[in-house]
């Protein structure tokens, strides 16, 4: 009898214990699963913030770059303007005439056109080799672009036949292809100093 009760004793024991032990492994899973958890959410944070401040650095830099090109842009003046608009309507047509190896020279009216017989041309300034329509370039600024107002000739070289052609481009882009390094802004300089005034147009007529 003793015996019987011993023995039940002994199993009930370890039937505690085991009982014990599942709690203590479910407790430790528990603890082991939280960990990996937090440990992900953390990655993930991580790599959140990270991404953040790619982001934030891009934006950075293109804002930058965007104040750079905008302070580039309020820098030319309307004489320096006037020289890449010349150069970008034709070339070889403003070096021949600015150094002098046809014409009369280049001049500048950077006075804005006010006139009521061609109120489109109202605002413009304007460069002139002081011939015919198809020396005239008309020019303004229009926010970041510029506006340039050329004369085109009709076919077989008839002026009566022609008509204006009115071209739109970007001031970044007129940077970018006459004012970008320094032996181009030279150059420019240098064609701005030969540009003639409108006093000196009117006394040529």
């Amino acid at each position: 009898m003793n015996k019987k009760i011993i023995t039940a004793t002994m199993i009930a024991l370890a039937g505690f214990g085991l009982a014990a032990c599942g709690q203590q492994s479910s407790s430790s899973n528990a603890k082991s699963s939280s960990s990996s958890t937090s440990s992900t959410s953390h990655q993930k944070s991580t790599k959140t913030a990270s991404t953040a401040s790619s982001s934030s650095s891009i934006s950075s830099s293109s804002s930058s770059a965007s104040s750079t090109s905008s302070s580039q842009t309020e820098k030319i003046d309307d004489r320096t303007l006037a020289v890449m608009v010349g150069l970008q309507y034709n070339q070889e047509w403003f070096t021949s005439l600015i150094n002098n190896e046809v014409g009369t020279g280049v001049y500048f009216i950077d006075t804005p056109l006010d006139s009521s017989t061609s109120p489109e041309f109202n605002g413009y300034l304007e460069i002139t080799g002081n011939g015919d329509a198809a020396s005239d370039v008309f020019f303004k600024r229009d926010g970041n672009n510029v506006i340039y107002t050329t004369f085109e000739i009709g076919e077989d070289g008839v002026m009566a036949d022609g008509h204006y052609v009115k071209n739109t481009i970007p001031m970044d882009e007129l940077i970018e292809n006459y004012y970008q390094t320094s032996s181009q802004k030279a150059e420019v300089a240098k064609y701005a100093s030969q540009l003639k005034s409108e006093a000196e147009l009117k006394n040529q007529n």
